[in-house]
């Protein structure tokens, strides 16, 4: 499959971005993910879909995912449940591999729907690891009935163990949390424009006599709003992703911090006017840092927009600098609306799902936020938030400077 059409505008080029986008993100996710229709037939796989099942890498056209099922029971109970449901429900079940091989799966499932037509996609993660790890010290409990040397032996064994589960249960935590994240934009910030951008045009389409021009000029708006909003969060998504499975390019070189900052400012600039605040550039002039271009310019861009976002009419956004222990310690400082403890805690986290920040409770994926803190620690800097209610933010970061 080349192309995921999820737009009824075949010929539009925004949708064929749309679809690359996607068809990329599920490549890049980094777990075993695959799309099939609700019989299913499998639509889209990706590599580590193919090479959790396949010796050779290859799934077969038309491969049918429950083929995978050891039991029959299985893939009854979990049609009947996905279908019932409107959350991504989760199951443990023996899968079978090309092989004859069968291992213990966590499978995440969901259905979804496209043009009135039913979709089921999956994650697959293969517990057999930690279910024999959890096996061992069990056994290792058993044993420790023996003489006192030999406990003393095993309780070392116990203990190196124990280290390594609690490592392994970590990462399990933050690839569920990855999960519930990357499912969570999906089936619902990502679907939201989309919807809009669908219901607006069939309007446009079948009542496009019986309403005036400014009508349409608003309808034209709001599908072009929802459009760029799509197209950026799947931007984040698709760095995002990149960074989740190493995949992302990191070229560190000088950059010279204020011109980075006044492009940043140019790109911002007509927002801050309509909404007339005031946009300072107030970066020490001499200040180099050793820096991927792309993902400082990134994390400027985002911190900057979001100062815009919440501060108030006649407000100011300011940006500085100054040079700490090796680090350029860059502060994207606003007059806004300020953020409560509790907020500030739902800052730069993957396990919170929607964040509903400041005084008027505006939500967002806080994807960008994650991003920003993926290329801040990329670079071995740190991004911290310092701000109280109606007192404004300062949004800081290091990043390294030219030696």
């Amino acid at each position: 499959m080349g192309s995921l059409k999820i737009a009824s505008n075949k010929n539009s080029p925004a949708n064929y971005s749309l679809d690359q986008h996607f068809i990329d993100l599920i490549e890049l996710y980094p777990l075993a993910f695959v799309f099939t229709d609700f019989n299913g037939r499998i639509i889209k796989s990706n590599l580590n879909f193919k090479s959790l099942f396949h010796e050779n890498g290859v799934t077969e056209i038309n491969q049918n995912i429950f083929n995978y099922f050891v039991f029959e029971e299985n893939k009854n109970d979990f049609i009947s449940k996905v279908e019932n449901a409107d959350n991504p429900l989760e199951f443990e079940i023996e899968m079978l591999k090309e092989d004859g091989n069968f291992f213990l799966a966590n499978i995440i499932g969901k259905k979804t729907f496209i043009n009135n037509d039913k979709y089921l996609y999956f994650t697959i993660y293969d517990i057999g690891e930690e279910k024999e790890k959890n096996d061992e010290r069990e056994r290792l409990l058993e044993e420790l009935a023996l003489s006192r040397s030999q406990i003393e032996e095993e309780a070392a064994r116990y203990v190196q163990i124990n280290t390594q589960l609690e490592i392994s249960e970590a990462k399990l935590k933050e690839a569920n949390a990855t999960k519930d994240k990357f499912f969570s934009i999906i089936g619902h910030d990502l679907k939201n424009p989309l919807f809009v951008i669908q219901s607006m045009s069939e309007i446009l389409e079948t009542e496009f006599d019986e309403i005036s021009p400014q009508e349409r000029l608003e309808f034209i708006q709001a599908i072009r709003e929802s459009s760029k909003n799509a197209y950026t969060l799947l931007e984040d998504l698709l760095h995002w992703a990149r960074c989740q499975s190493g995949r992302i390019d990191y070229n560190p070189e000088p950059v010279h911090l204020k011109q980075l900052v006044g492009k940043c400012i140019n790109l911002l600039e007509a927002h801050a006017i309509k909404k007339q605040i005031k946009l300072i550039n107030a970066v020490d002039s001499t200040h180099i840092i050793m820096a991927d271009k792309f993902m400082i310019d990134t994390v400027i861009r985002n911190l900057t927009s979001n100062a815009l976002k919440f501060t108030p009419q006649g407000g100011t956004v300011k940006i500085v600098s100054k040079i700490i222990d090796g680090f350029i310690e860059i502060a994207v400082e606003d007059t806004g609306i300020g953020l409560s403890e509790e907020d500030r805690k739902k800052l730069f986290r993957i396990d919170v799902k929607n964040s509903e920040i400041g005084r008027s409770k505006e939500k967002g994926t806080g994807l960008g936020l994650i991003l920003c803190k993926e290329f801040v620690e990329k670079h071995g800097g740190k991004i911290w938030v310092e701000s109280e209610l109606e007192k404004g933010s300062k949004f800081k970061f290091t990043i390294p400077k030219l030696k």
